[in-house]
């Protein structure tokens, strides 16, 4: 706006002339300050020529607005999820976003302290398929998931090999080392019923059995 209007007259046409003049100059004003806006500095607001001042009052509010979620992004950016976004109104589409936003990290993060306490079971939705984050954290879980399983069935059975070759130390007849064997590994694999057989020749007899009572007149 460089429209300059020199008006020296007394009467109301001078005083309309001035009033534009002022007009003007408080356009260029608030101009000057939606610039800056638009360049990002929200750290001076416009000083309304009235109270009944509409336009200083929106760009105010437009500085706050901006500003909230400025302080929020920082918020994020130092790690606090947990503070909400407040919304101006309903049609407030920027806040509306940053709060998504927000809701979506606090389920990463609730995931990750899942994660963390050994709870590899749990998982996220992503958003969309270009949900990267949601993404790699589901294939982080569902990895840890797999390796605890097979550390979980190593462990099972290193711990059950240790057991089984403490109870059948000493001296023992082949019956009694199958039948001790048969009844260890039925009851650690809980199963209902076992039976094991040796070779005699080119035929098999029962050595031993668990929770049979009769197998071709053998008896537990």
């Amino acid at each position: 706006m460089t429209l300059k209007l020199d008006f020296n007259r007394k009467d109301e046409i001078g005083m309309l002339a001035k009033s534009f003049e002022k007009m003007v100059e408080n356009l260029k004003y608030k101009s000057a300050i939606l610039e800056k806006i638009a360049e990002g500095d929200l750290t001076t607001k416009t000083e309304g020529s009235s109270d009944n001042d509409v336009l200083a009052f929106s760009i105010n509010s437009i500085i706050d607005s901006f500003s909230s979620v400025v302080e929020q992004a920082d918020a994020v950016a130092s790690g606090n999820f947990r503070d909400d976004m407040v919304l101006r109104s309903d049609k407030d589409q920027l806040g509306i976003s940053m709060s998504n936003m927000l809701e979506s990290l606090r389920e990463v993060v609730d995931v990750a302290g899942k994660i963390a306490s050994g709870d590899f079971n749990t998982s996220l939705k992503p958003k969309s398929d270009k949900d990267e984050l949601s993404i790699a954290v589901n294939k982080m879980t569902r990895f840890l998931r797999e390796l605890s399983q097979s550390r979980d069935e190593q462990n099972w059975l290193k711990t059950g090999q240790a057991e089984l070759g403490n109870l059948l130390q000493g001296e023992r007849s082949v019956d009694e080392t199958a039948q001790e064997t048969l009844r260890f590994i039925t009851k650690y694999i809980k199963g209902d019923v076992g039976c094991i057989y040796t070779a005699v020749g080119n035929k098999f007899r029962i050595a031993g059995s668990y929770a049979m009572t009769y197998r071709k007149k053998f008896q537990n």
